[in-house]
């Protein structure tokens, strides 16, 4: 049996963040977006997908190892943006930009994953805020809009205090995330 698990940073949003993603909801308010929820949001550092049992303490060990060298930090988030065409976007988001460690335990981890026999994503690491899932959008021009228009907006501070290696579970409600080991930083 397996479990579908991934790596991240817990985001506890700011005041600031999250009425700038307020105000994108209501820009967008017509559209059918199934959006992020504020006490769910995370940075992945690694989507591992469907995991073997017997993988699962091997890798929180390796992240136990690795994460020593990882300190209590800050993520600046930034501008928001969007995955896919203009005229269908699939994910809005905000960029992240993360400390140097955090790259690294990323690729340290996807060359153990490898080594485990996982296939690893072959794209560049983009780190980002998902901050909604787009069904249908019938105005893309007001999306487009937006993110001209806070593409060099101010950028947020949020605290980089623990990593969470999670288990995710899907339903028809989205998906559900259970903790399988906590990393404080």
């Amino acid at each position: 049996m397996n479990k579908r698990t991934f790596v991240a940073i817990p985001v506890y949003v700011s005041r600031e963040l999250a009425d700038k993603i307020h105000l994108w909801r209501e820009i967008l308010n017509n559209d059918k977006i199934r959006w992020t929820h504020m006490n769910s949001m995370h940075l992945t550092i690694s989507f591992i997908g469907e995991t073997a049992i017997e993988h699962i303490p091997l890798i929180g060990d390796f992240l136990t190892e690795k994460l020593v060298s990882v300190y209590e930090n800050e993520l600046v988030v930034g501008a928001p943006g969007f995955f896919g065409k203009p005229e269908s976007p699939s994910v809005l988001w905000v960029d992240v930009h993360v400390p140097d460690e955090i790259k690294a335990l990323r690729e340290k981890l996807d060359n153990f994953l490898r080594e485990l026999g996982y296939k690893r994503d072959s794209r560049a690491y983009q780190p980002h805020l998902t901050i909604g899932r787009v069904k249908s959008l019938k105005q893309p021009d007001k999306l487009l809009s937006f993110i001209e228009k806070n593409k060099n907006a101010l950028k947020y501070l949020l605290p980089l205090k623990e990593i969470i290696f999670y288990e995710s579970m899907l339903s028809e409600k989205g998906a559900t995330h259970l903790p399988l080991k906590i990393f404080k930083l």
